[in-house]
């Protein structure tokens, strides 16, 4: 069984390795984080961390209060 490449808490915090991720604004109001050369978005890593991967790529994560910096496990939706 491989290793998941991300761990979550309840605070919606993103862990790699148990390194802590640095979010950052990706200008419109969510939050990101580098990794790997790659740019994140923290609250899709969250959804499939919580709630599996996307059932097709027309999913997207969402959040369930409308606030696009809460990335909690329990405000993030599933998929819509």
């Amino acid at each position: 069984m491989t290793k998941p490449e991300f761990t979550i808490d309840i605070h919606g915090n993103i862990f790699c390795d148990g390194k802590k991720m640095k979010p950052r604004s990706d200008g419109r109001g969510y939050l990101c984080f580098t990794h790997k050369g790659k740019t994140r978005k923290s609250h899709g890593v969250v959804c499939t961390c919580a709630h599996g991967p996307k059932p097709s790529p027309n999913h997207v994560p969402m959040h369930r209060n409308n606030i696009k910096t809460d990335n909690r496990p329990a405000s993030v939706n599933q998929y819509g």
